[in-house]
Formats: structure tokens, C-alpha cells, sequence
């Protein structure tokens, strides 16, 4: 059975009587040294920097440098609400930043880490965030000013109506910064995850060019025997016919490929067992399978040394992701299993980690691709260009 936590309207009533009732004292709400406190309307002055518009349910919270200063942020009147993230005095009723309005927008933040003059790190931030009608940008503004910001100097932002079109602004930054990295590894980038521009390779070759960079084909294999001569660049590279108890051990975990004549995707394992079961309905693979090809093949791809919790098969995996990324971009032929070698498919990693890659992962990648894919792919240089969203 659901319980229904929140208070009626009666409820409420008596809880607002008894914190009236106590005074300037208010009621200690548990242990947490902050007490429930009834602040009537009040004008400007007398340590108030703004006028309190209205008799307002607030928190008495005691002030970060002590000294007996106290805050009264007000709770917001919102039926069941119990937050004080975001509430303004000088609002007749009280809103906290997730119910300042009925409408819903999303923005996309950049952060650059800048010395002298140039961009040494960088952070996105994604918010989602309510605001009542013609107030847009002034919530946003008290959404920005109750989080935690990345390190950095905001670079621009994006204001959007629709999750989706956030979402694909988001990862089109995230991977052209990516591509950034892997070319200049002195870069650092600040947020955790990057989201990998899927479907998205004209808006992605766009951001490349306005930071004056390109991903060039540079050069193709003759034979597919030159292959042979190139060191696998993941460990240790599975033979045709070896399964995942040939690759994985205590020590060793390893990588595959799950993939059809329409998709690809890169993954690690442990175990080898009960990869993607249809059963998983937040897994991307399993879903794919559900809704399109139960046949999906899983190709075992090389034994890894695992590291400290896996550390290093993780790290290789983002490698993989990166890989079969740009095979993707560039069209290239599904050489990994035989059935599907005049295939093009479609990458279906939607995420890597940015801690993963260092100054040896481009070599690495290009070897990769080069290797299983017979071609050379650089990030080079092009005329840089001024291009406005």
C-alpha cells in the first residue's frame, strides 16, 4: 500500500497554530539545529535586506559564521512541500525553485577554465528548471544561484523549451571537447560523464570547426593481411574461435562487441554471463533487442587486465566506446564479424567517462580503428570560423 506523506489541509493548519504559537523560539525540527518559525510581514530595515511581503511559514537557520546570526528562509506554499531551496521574502506566496511556475526549460552551461588568455579545462552543466510565465531567465538565474558550480568562467549557454534538444546541444559539446582532449592532452575536463553525439554529425563537424579542429581519413590499408602487423592496442586480442572462458580469469576481465547489421555497440565483462537479457529494460542492448532483433551477436574481443576494481577494463572500454565512435562518423564497414562485413552500423554507446583517456589514448584509438577497421583517422587542424547558434 502507497502512504500519502504529505499533510492535509487541516494538517497543515494545526502545524502553522502550533509554530505560531511558539514564538521567536519556533519548533526544532529533529536534532538538526534548525527550528520552524512563523515571520510575519515586515518591511526593509532592521538587519532585513528585503521586505518580507507577507506572513510567511520559514526555517530559522543559524548563520555560517556564528556569532547568534540566525537566517529565515521561508518553506515554500506549495501543498506538500517542504523546501526552502530557492524561496524569495518578497514573494506573496512563496515558491521553491521546483515549483516557481507551471512551465518547464532546460539550459546548457559551459565552463572554461582560462589562464592567460587560453582555455586549460572545461565543464558543461544541464539543468532543468521551473519558472512562472515571463519570468524565464530570472529563475533560471535563481536556479543557477543554488547549485554547485564546475570550475571555471561560464562560456555561453543554451536555453531550451524541450528536454531532447538540450540534451543533443549537451553531448555535441561534450564530444567535440572530447576530440579536444584526445588531441591536446594537457586539456582537463571537469564534469564526469560525456555523452557521445549520436545522429547528430553535422551539428558535431560544425562545434569541431568553430574550435578550429576536423576528423580527417588520412589513410587506408591495401590488404587486409597489413592489419596483421599492427599491435592490438587492448590487451590481449581474442582468437576466432575463443569464448569468454578463454579471455577472462581473476586477473583478466574482458571486452566485446554487440552488434547486428544495423548497430554496434562496445562493452566489458567479468563474467562472460548474462550479457543484456531482454528482461533489462534500462539497458540500451536490451532494448534494442526487445523492440528490434532478438539475433544480436556478442563477439568476444580481447582479454583485459582487469586493475584495482576493474579500473583498467573500464578505462579500455572508453577507449572501445571512442572507437567504434568514429567508425561510426566515418561510415566504416563492420569488419568484426564476417556475416556483417558490408554493413555501416550505427553506434548505440550514448556515454564514456572523461577521467579514462590521457596522453597515450589517441595512439591507442587510432590503432584500434586502424587495426579492425583499415583506416587512419587524425584530429587535425582547420580554419577556425565564427559560427553562431
Amino acid at each position: 500500500m502507497v502512504v500519502d506523506s504529505a499533510l492535509s489541509e487541516e494538517e497543515e493548519q494545526i502545524v502553522l497554530e502550533m509554530v505560531k504559537l511558539a514564538g521567536d523560539d519556533g519548533i526544532e525540527v529533529g536534532e538538526t539545529g534548525r527550528f520552524l518559525i512563523w515571520k510575519e510581514a515586515s518591511p526593509k530595515g532592521w538587519g532585513q535586506a528585503v521586505a518580507r511581503v507577507s506572513g510567511q511559514m520559514s526555517l530559522k537557520i543559524p548563520g555560517t559564521t556564528g556569532g547568534g546570526n540566525w537566517s529565515y528562509p521561508p518553506i515554500c506554499t506549495y501543498l506538500g512541500c517542504r523546501s526552502s531551496s530557492g524561496t524569495k521574502v518578497d514573494e506573496q506566496r512563496p515558491t521553491c525553485l521546483n515549483h516557481k511556475g507551471p512551465n518547464t526549460g532546460f539550459c546548457v552551461i559551459e565552463y572554461g577554465t582560462v589562464v592567460n588568455g587560453v582555455i586549460t579545462g572545461m565543464a558543461h552543466l544541464f539543468l532543468s528548471f521551473a519558472y512562472a510565465d515571463e519570468q524565464k531567465e530570472q529563475h533560471l538565474k535563481m536556479r543557477i544561484t543554488c547549485i554547485t558550480k564546475p570550475k571555471g568562467q561560464e562560456q555561453r549557454r543554451l536555453i531550451f523549451d524541450n528536454k531532447e534538444d538540450a540534451e543533443k546541444t549537451l553531448s555535441v559539446w561534450q564530444t567535440a571537447f572530447l576530440f579536444q582532449m584526445l588531441r591536446n592532452p594537457t586539456l582537463q575536463y571537469h564534469s564526469t560523464s560525456i555523452s557521445l553525439a549520436i545522429g547528430l554529425e553535422r551539428e558535431l563537424k560544425e562545434e569541431l570547426r568553430r574550435v578550429g579542429l576536423e576528423l580527417r581519413l588520412t589513410m587506408m590499408l591495401a590488404k587486409k593481411s597489413e592489419s596483421k602487423k599492427i599491435e592490438f592496442p587492448f590487451g590481449r586480442r581474442a582468437k576466432p574461435l575463443e569464448t569468454f572462458l578463454d579471455l577472462i580469469d581473476a586477473n583478466n576481465g574482458a571486452l566485446y562487441i554487440a552488434t547486428d547489421s544495423k548497430i554496434i555497440y562496445g562493452g566489458q565483462t567479468v563474467s562472460g554471463s548474462n550479457l543484456h537479457p531482454e528482461t533489462n529494460g534500462s539497458d540500451t542492448i536490451s532494448k534494442y533487442k526487445t523492440e528490434f532483433n532478438l539475433n544480436v551477436k556478442i563477439i568476444p574481443l580481447a582479454s583485459v587486465a582487469k586493475g584495482v576494481r576493474s579500473t583498467n577494463l573500464k578505462k579500455m572500454e572508453s577507449h572501445l566506446h571512442v572507437s567504434l565512435y568514429l567508425a561510426y562518423l566515418f561510415r566504416l564497414r563492420n569488419h568484426l564479424h564476417p556475416e556483417l562485413k558490408l554493413t555501416h552500423p550505427y553506434s548505440l554507446n550514448k556515454e564514456t567517462f572523461a577521467s579514462h583517456f590521457d596522453a597515450q589514448s589517441r595512439e591507442l584509438i587510432q590503432r584500434f580503428v586502424l587495426k579492425e577497421f583499415g583506416v587512419f583517422i587524425e584530429i587535425l587542424p582547420c580554419p577556425a570560423y565564427q559560427y553562431i547558434i
